[in-house]
């Protein structure tokens, strides 16, 4: 919901090909779509009460949430590293100091329920008081494949206990410990084939550029999407693979390999043997946290605030890539991370005209996962079977620390300048693809933040902020493994991008103005922003053909864009008992500059594609809302809220042949409460808007041939050798399906 609601913020459950659903969602702020898959790599980070999460959004509880925190640009002075797009920060509530309780139950259509419990009050009268959380949850599932496999069930048991102590009345601290169990189905998104759906979209021609920047046209050189009208309805589409005993195994003699693999780890994976067992499709994932805060005040209101925090996650996920009936590939994707973080501060009164603070944080992070697959080797050009397909293996370590601070002057009694920098030295190394040795490297960076706030006259606030942000570095490929002649083949058709086995780190300048305002005795609040992102360095994995075996070996190039937008939300008070709510997000953001060789049979060569629109985001949303209260009686109050939600335009890959068009989704509330009781009806989706809420550009892995591509052409992907004049590389789109409507009640008891 928070990627409805908050303009410059859009959260998609599918990266890529990788396993969607709440295994590897990505969070965009601002347009800014991650390159990369992994929860660790988006374009900001999630923390609760101010710890880094490394399991990514789709792991986070949010029953003790008392408020969310949305930062829109970079925010490396307070958060640290990976928030170059923005931070979005859960703040959990404290224990209060009187014993009280609330139990909610609900249940939903399609077999949903929500059950939570919470109690709370004092342990040590005025000194120490306590919180216990506990949550069981459902989403039922969304979709059937063709094979009888439920999709898109989610599961979730959670607990949670809070400790808020007060020794004297200047000091205060707090220990919180979550764990946290996911169980969740198949997942529900979809493959769509160019071949079988799509079309050379005859007399239809699409801009690319040339080396210099220049536009150029292209016409499709394999079939694929130039309409919506093409594609099927996610009712028809949606269906996979979900049996763990694939019928083309049989065949082969070997019924068992599949649930061996992922249920028995019969290839003896060291990650795999480290996460939770599965025995079905889906994924399981285990999360625990602990955080601990303190703060002293000092005279003049100084006060000396320490945290610490550990995060845990070990999931494992095991899923069918292609997303068809076509039994070729299933893959099990275990991951595990662990995150430590502490961190000291030091900070002046927030009365006084002069206001600074200095501070010091420690981050450690380290994480592990490994593709494992099966694959019927149709998808190049054969039906040999792979057991026991291996991807790179991914063992990451990372230790940052760094000093940060922040000063703030009251210039006039209505106008405050102020600024941030964070210097921070991020210690990195990965695992080699030798699996034994380790390449370590240190990045050292200095971010800044300036800003300016002027209130001309009451209620009226106007500001403008300059940040820098810079995202953790990585190893270029596998550099180190390549040959000398190899490491000259790759720097000479990408000399700007070749600086040795450390890829550059993206960085972003962001620029903003906005205006903050309240009228009609604070009945109407609103606020505009307008901001301009460059973002530099934009990593990108292409492969890159050479002359000697491995012949296409992973390299990454540095591209370009300009993120350019507006955001307003607004909220208007018509009566006191009627209230309308919006918000809304224009963006218009461009690579300025953008080199990809992928997908050259399908653009018939095309491989720049500089003033292209960023894809895979929304150029538009907005949320209207609006709710009205009223009592019935004394005892009894009431109110009903809709929410219409719509979804702009977005484009398929950098190419932008494909748009996917906009939609609008409408929930409804209506709810009847008392001092100790709440009953509410709801709906999601009630109108049944069935539009695809995600595409992407990806290759087909389910027909014969469809890895085939030629190497004749410089620079194009992929090398076949046994066959180096095949051009039969197959296109179609990763969907994402909508969640159908959703009908249910909720009462909630407190004591």
């Amino acid at each position: 919901d928070l990627g409805a609601f908050a303009p410059g913020l859009n959260f998609t459950q599918q990266v890529g090909n990788g396993p969607g659903g709440r295994s590897q969602g990505a969070i965009q702020f601002r347009g800014m779509s991650s390159q990369q898959g992994t929860n660790r790599e988006q374009s900001g980070s999630i923390f609760v009460d101010g710890i880094f999460v490394s399991g990514g959004v789709a792991s986070v509880d949010t029953t003790d949430v008392q408020r969310v925190e949305i930062l829109r640009g970079p925010q490396n002075a307070y958060f640290g590293r990976n928030t170059f797009g923005g931070a979005i920060n859960f703040v959990t509530r404290n224990p209060g100091d009187e014993f009280q309780g609330e139990v909610t139950a609900g249940a939903a259509s399609r077999g949903g329920y929500d059950f939570r419990g919470k109690v709370e009050g004092p342990l040590i009268e005025g000194k120490l008081a306590g919180r216990l959380s506990a949550v069981k949850y459902r989403k039922g599932a969304q979709y059937t494949a063709n094979d009888g496999g439920e999709l898109g069930e989610q599961n979730t048991e959670s607990l949670s206990g809070t400790l808020y102590a007060t020794p004297t009345d200047n000091w205060t601290m707090r220990l919180r410990g979550h764990v946290q169990r996911d169980d969740d189905g198949a997942m529900d998104n979809a493959f769509v084939r160019g071949t079988q759906y799509g079309s050379l979209c005859s007399g239809q021609t699409f801009t690319a550029a040339n080396a210099s920047g220049a536009p150029v046209s292209f016409a499709l050189g394999r079939p694929y999407f130039c309409n919506e009208s093409q594609i099927p309805s996610p009712e028809v589409l949606v269906s996979q693979n979900t049996t763990m005993f694939p019928r083309v195994l049989s065949t082969l003699g070997l019924p068992n390999l599949w649930y061996d693999i992922v249920a028995n780890n019969s290839l003896n994976n060291p990650i795999l043997g480290r996460t939770p067992r599965m025995f079905d499709f889906g994924m399981k994932r285990n999360v625990a946290r602990v955080s601990f805060q303190t703060d002293y005040t000092f005279a003049n209101d100084i006060t000396l605030a320490a945290s610490y925090g550990f995060d845990e996650s070990s999931q494992t996920t095991v899923y069918d890539p292609d997303r068809t009936d076509a039994e070729n590939t299933w893959a099990v994707l275990p991951a595990i991370n662990h995150a430590w973080q502490a961190e000291v501060r030091l900070q002046s009164g927030q009365e006084q005209s002069l206001r600074w603070l200095l501070g010091y944080s420690m981050f450690q992070g380290e994480w592990e996962t490994q593709q494992l697959a099966y694959q019927i080797n149709v998808a190049t050009g054969g039906a040999i079977p792979r057991v026991g397909v291996s991807n790179t293996r991914v063992d990451d370590r990372a230790e940052t620390p760094a000093w940060f601070g922040s000063i703030e002057y009251d210039l006039l009694d209505n106008l405050t300048i102020g600024g941030e920098v964070r210097r921070q030295t991020d210690k990195q190394s990965s695992l080699n693809s030798d699996l034994v040795t380790r390449t370590s490297y240190d990045l050292k960076n200095t971010m800044p933040r300036y800003y300016v706030r002027y209130e001309p006259i009451p209620n009226l606030n106007l500001y403008a902020t300059y940040g820098k942000g810079v995202t953790p570095g990585q190893l270029n490929g596998n550099w180190n493994s390549y040959t000398p002649s190899q490491r000259t083949e790759v720097c000479a058709q990408f000399p700007s991008s070749c600086g040795g086995a450390i890829a550059k780190e993206p960085t972003v300048d962001n620029y903003e103005v906005g205006i903050k305002q309240r009228l009609l005795g604070g009945r109407l609040q609103y606020s505009l922003a307008a901001y301009k992102m460059d973002w530099n360095d934009v990593n990108t994995t292409v492969t890159v053909i050479v002359s000697t075996t491995p012949f296409a070996v992973p390299f990454i190039v540095r591209n370009n864009a300009e993120l350019k937008g507006l955001e307003f939300e607004g909220t208007f008070l018509i009566t006191d008992a009627w209230s309308v709510d919006l918000s809304a997000t224009w963006q218009k953001n461009e690579y300025t500059l953008f080199y990809n060789p992928a997908i050259t049979t399908l653009t018939s060569g095309a491989t720049y594609f500089t003033g292209n629109e960023v894809p895979k985001q929304p150029d538009k949303t907005a949320v209207l809302s609006s709710t009205y209260r009223g009592r019935l009686n004394d005892s009894w109050r009431w109110f009903i809220r809709g929410d219409a939600m719509y979804t702009g335009k977005m484009w398929d890959s950098e190419a932008n042949i494909f748009e996917l068009g906009g939609y609008t989704k409408v929930n409804a509330r209506i709810g009847f409460d008392r001092e100790n009781l709440s009953v509410e009806l709801y709906g999601r989706n009630i109108f049944d808007e069935d539009s695809w809420a995600y595409a992407a550009r990806n290759t087909s892995l389910a027909e014969p041939g469809a890895l085939l591509q030629v190497r004749s052409q410089p620079g194009w992907f992929g090398y076949n050798p046994a066959n180096p004049n095949a051009v039969t590389t197959v296109q179609g789109l990763m969907m994402n399906a909508p969640d159908k409507p959703e009908y249910g009640l909720r009462v909630t008891y407190r004591f």
